[in-house]
């Protein structure tokens, strides 16, 4: 199953950015200070995890998500490839101390 990804503030490029690097779909809550919104819900689902009690159950009462973008095509090949590549520089950071 991919990832979901809910984005609860208004930039207009993040949530096609996490789409095509994520490969998955973003879905937005239309809301005021929905920033705010998720923060709220992270913290109230850390106080609650505890007891495990999953971030799906703290939001389910939250206003119903929107799709707001998908992958654009061919971003799976172009994100697996970037992926490499800071893995690579990395483990070469890594060996030579930088890191």
């Amino acid at each position: 199953m991919k990832d979901l990804f809910f984005v609860f503030h208004g930039c207009s490029d993040v949530p096609q950015v996490l789409s095509d690097v994520f490969n998955a779909p973003v879905f937005t809550i239309d809301t005021a200070n929905s920033a705010c919104l998720g923060s709220a819900y992270r913290a109230i689902h850390g106080l609650v995890a505890e007891r495990n009690v999953s971030l799906a159950d703290v939001v389910k009462l939250a206003p119903e998500p929107t799709l707001a973008v998908t992958p654009t095509p061919g971003a799976e090949e172009v994100s697996k490839f970037g992926n490499t590549i800071f893995l690579f520089i990395s483990c070469l950071l890594q060996n030579v101390g930088v890191c």
